[in-house]
């Protein structure tokens, strides 16, 4: 069999096998580059595990901390020791909630109840990795539509 090299990419990390951050969000294509740019923003992407999977913290929520979205936060953290672990819902009708039969009136109102699902999703996680520093954000869209506004939730 012959094989065929497609690419080469730069590989930093030597022998290093830990990492300080863990990020998990959606994975909606349409915010994949945002989420690029909020990782360099925060100086964390060549520091950090990534989790991308549907509905981001819903998994967690739904699973209320004891199923296989939790279990993997576990996982990368016991393997990687990330210690920040950075949380993110998204606007722009996340269909991992609207499969789900949820609906909202307003911008408002979508924030708002992400908001909760955040809260919610910090203090699971918190149960599962004690110690951990978690973070919320709420990644919404501009006025104009043609950004992503990342806003932290205290």
């Amino acid at each position: 069999m012959t094989e065929k090299i497609i690419c080469r990419a730069p590989f930093p990390y030597g022998e290093v096998h830990a990492c300080s951050n863990l990020i998990c969000y959606c994975s909606d294509f349409r915010f994949r580059r945002a989420i690029e740019k909020l990782e360099r923003v925060l100086g964390i992407h060549l520091n950090c595990d990534g989790l991308q999977i549907p509905g981001s913290i819903k998994s967690v929520n739904d699973e209320n901390g004891e199923g296989p979205v939790s279990g993997w936060i576990e996982v990368l953290h016991k393997l990687h020791g990330a210690k920040n672990i950075f949380i993110i819902a998204h606007a722009a009708k996340c269909g991992a909630y609207a499969e789900s039969g949820i609906r909202f009136e307003s911008e408002e109102d979508e924030q708002s109840f992400h908001e909760g699902e955040l809260r919610k999703a910090r203090g699971l996680i918190e149960g599962i990795i004690l110690g951990a520093r978690v973070r919320m954000i709420y990644a919404r869209l501009s006025q104009n539509r043609r950004q992503v506004e990342f806003v932290e939730i205290a």
